[in-house]
């Protein structure tokens, strides 16, 4: 007896809204590159629970700009290049080739980034850069936490796979590419942000398929360094750990005392279908990096609860946001998500005058509204607590029962 599968899931994105940034228009002689990106900006794709001919999707891009097409394998491409802060919106159908058909739809965003003008530091339309002495280079971080990385059957597409770190001195965006060993195109790595993801189900690799060796370029739209990664398969379900979410944002005090915790990052491990020998509830938490580095001395989390705890005293921290990429880790299996933790600013500074005392001569014509004198204070505190209001306190003098003076709420006298 032969039991045939019948088409009764329907194509599940991973996210229903994608964000990405993307390179803006450039002319002239445009390094190799950022002709790829200027056609192949980045991947989604979906996943379908039915098996066979049921679970293969393809994609089409229903409402949008014209300019883009999507092919097979869910790469988004655009015939022509966006201008810098060109934003595009894109609506993707997935579609199952079952019969009759199930659809899944999710939104796109595209923003076009452009490179920063040489000591400006704004982003300018339409200017190319060749390679001059002012440009430094991209520089990869912290390989060896992402140059051998593990997956196994248990991964799901979608799945993030690594984080590979870079950094740019100059500050510019950084846009990446997988250049070779990408089999089957079985992984995607996000063009913006250098996140590996397994873009399809293992079940399509070779059995004797035990390591990819991935090449990928990172550039600044300018230079670029290239890196290896080595991806080691296992054929046993190891599970990684999920986040329920990719971003979590809280907000504290900036008064929050040392010691306190301020949120609880939490992932678990799905060990359905799996033997007590290759289950492992133990996860472990850690803070993989972070973009403001004195993030990095303010925060820690604790490793077996989850726990983020604040390390040192946040009322003098110039910066108002922070933002710590964390990573859960089931034995060699990892997983990551964002935490942005905003400070609150809290009223505890009063105003302060530039001077204590202002000594002014005015002359007996001086006609109505002549201003006597400019008075400036200040706030250290933010928003609206840093926004100060005048007025006279004392010592106005009454003539004909109008004040002599008047003061303006701006401090204009």
């Amino acid at each position: 007896v032969t039991v045939g599968d019948l088409n009764d899931n329907s194509p599940v994105f991973k996210q229903q809204i994608y964000n990405f940034n993307v390179p803006a228009e450039q002319t002239g002689e445009l390094c190799r590159y950022v002709i790829f990106f200027l056609y192949c900006f980045c991947r989604i794709f979906a996943v379908d629970a039915d098996e066979g001919i049921n679970a293969q999707l393809f994609y089409n891009v229903t409402s949008g700009d014209n300019r883009f097409t999507i092919d097979e394998t869910g790469m988004i491409r655009v015939s022509e290049a966006l201008k810098t802060d060109e934003i595009a919106p894109l609506t993707i159908q997935a579609t199952d080739m079952g019969q009759p058909y199930n659809t899944a739809s999710a939104r796109v965003i595209l923003t076009a980034v452009g490179r920063k003008s040489p000591g400006k530091g704004k982003p300018e339309e339409r200017v190319c850069f060749k390679l001059q002495d002012g440009n430094r280079k991209p520089r990869l971080l912290n390989a060896q936490h992402w140059s051998r990385l593990p997956i196994s059957d248990a991964d799901n597409v979608g799945e993030t796979i690594g984080l590979i770190e870079a950094e740019d001195p100059d500050g510019d965006q950084l846009w990446w590419t997988i250049i070779s060993g990408n089999l089957n195109n079985t992984f995607a790595i996000r063009c913006d942000a250098g996140e590996l993801l397994l873009a399809r189900p293992l079940e399509y690799v070779d059995i004797n398929v035990t390591e990819f060796h991935l090449e990928f370029n990172v550039s600044d739209g300018i230079d670029q360094e290239s890196g290896k990664i080595i991806v080691e398969v296992s054929r046993s379900p190891q599970r990684r750990p999920k986040f329920s979410a990719h971003h979590y944002k809280t907000q504290i005090s900036e008064k929050t005392p040392i010691g306190s915790v301020i949120y609880t990052m939490r992932a678990t491990v799905d060990e359905s279908g799996l033997t007590r020998r290759t289950a492992n509830k133990m996860i472990i938490y850690s803070i993989h990096s972070v973009e403001n580095l004195a993030a990095a001395d303010k925060f820690r989390i604790d490793p077996s609860s989850g726990n983020v705890v604040v390390m040192e005293s946040l009322g003098k921290e110039v910066a108002r946001e922070f933002s710590i990429i964390v990573s859960a880790r089931n034995g060699q299996m990892s997983n990551y998500a964002t935490l942005s933790i905003s400070l609150v600013d809290e009223n505890d500074n009063a105003p302060k005058f530039l001077q204590s005392e202002y000594s002014v001569k005015l002359l007996a014509s001086s006609p109505i509204g002549s201003v006597a004198v400019v008075t400036q204070a200040f706030d250290p505190d933010a928003g609206e607590n840093g926004a100060i209001v005048y007025a006279i306190a004392a010592g106005m003098f009454v003539t004909f029962l109008k004040p002599l003076f008047y003061i303006s709420r701006s401090g204009l006298e």
